[in-house]
């Protein structure tokens, strides 16, 4: 039979509040001195107590435990290096506090926000949201990654600076010679708002430059590609939503005989690892992707210590991120046959 806490305040021959306070975090008012806590604790160890954390909750109303949440989320499949990158920043401020990390992409389901804020978690770290307004009826403090500040509302949130990155890739694109540009994205993806943000300024870019831009709703099997293999190709230059998006358009090429950058040039978004293991290697815009979970998690922590509800003043604590890009081997000029035959 486990110890109990009677068991160590005996053992320890102080009173049971005493050793509660020690241990669980209970009897706020209880002083116990240094070498008594010292005592109780070696103790505790000895008899191998276990503290109750369902107890412990009910008297803190502290669940140690914050939520994640996905809206698209259905599994890690493809995209593992976002993922991997996301949840190091997140568990780097979560797990040296003790708290536990939970998935949960029901939020906005009919009675998501409900669920959510049902006692289960302390907080919510809600990631690339589409439908902000199911936060308002959330009881518990909630910050945003990747969400527009405009849209936000009134939750902190940590976003790239997608604008200035869609600029700097169309910079560098222009900049090669490259006049017919296109962006890839999954088309369930380019309904969600960051993707909308990443849109809008890739167009506003183009413009600017007065090139032609389309937006290309493929996916990862890249189909249409085969248009790519003649003279008069659609595009000399294809940017994809993600780094996962832009390799299988890297894949699907090589399997066309198109030769990258010779007849295409490539770019990625997020410069993962993935970037230095493709070939030839991609050029892809950085984006911090571990520093953003990491600062949207320890925000979130605040809140919750200093027990506000979650909500500050519009725009406060609103974080953008640069993103720099990262120039590899899949961009090059464009090929002046190429051009020659299009024009």
């Amino acid at each position: 039979m486990s110890a109990t806490l009677k068991d160590v305040a005996l053992a320890s021959g102080v009173s049971v509040m005493s050793a509660c306070a020690v241990l669980t975090g209970g009897g706020q008012n209880v002083k116990v001195s240094e070498a008594k806590a010292k005592l109780i604790r070696a103790k505790a160890e000895e008899l191998q107590y276990e503290p109750n954390l369902s107890g412990r909750s009910l008297r803190t109303r502290r669940t140690d435990t914050i939520g994640v949440v996905f809206q698209h989320l259905t599994s890690f499949g493809e995209e593992p290096y976002y993922y991997q990158q996301l949840l190091d920043g997140i568990m780097l401020a979560l797990f040296p506090r003790g708290y536990t990390l939970a998935l949960s992409p029901m939020l906005v389901q009919s009675e998501g926000a409900v669920r959510v804020a049902n006692g289960r978690f302390d907080g919510i770290l809600w990631c690339c949201p589409d439908v902000v307004e199911a936060s308002k009826n959330l009881r518990v403090p909630v910050v945003m990654v990747h969400a527009p500040q405009e849209i936000a509302l009134d939750a902190p949130t940590f976003v790239a600076d997608n604008e200035r990155a869609m600029s700097r890739i169309v910079d560098h694109l222009v900049g090669l010679g490259h006049k017919r540009i296109g962006f890839v994205v999954k088309p369930h993806v380019a309904i969600t708002i960051e993707a909308k943000v990443r849109i809008v300024a890739f167009l506003a870019a183009a413009d600017r430059w007065g090139v032609t831009a389309n937006v290309l709703l493929w996916e990862y099997e890249a189909d249409q590609l085969g248009a790519y293999t003649s003279p008069v190709a659609p595009h000399t230059a294809l940017v994809g939503y993600n780094d996962v998006h832009a390799g299988h358009i890297l894949s699907r090429a090589k399997e066309l005989g198109i030769r990258v950058p010779d007849d295409l040039s490539i770019v990625g978004f997020d410069s993962s690892s993935f970037c230095e293991r493709t070939q030839p290697r991609l050029t892809s815009v950085h984006q911090p992707i571990e520093q953003i979970a990491r600062d949207a998690t320890e925000c979130l922590l605040r809140l919750i210590d200093a027990g506000q509800g979650g909500r500050l003043e519009p725009r406060q604590d609103a974080t953008l991120y640069d993103c720099q890009l990262d120039i590899r081997d899949s961009t090059a000029p464009p090929n002046p046959h190429r051009l020659t035959l299009r024009n």
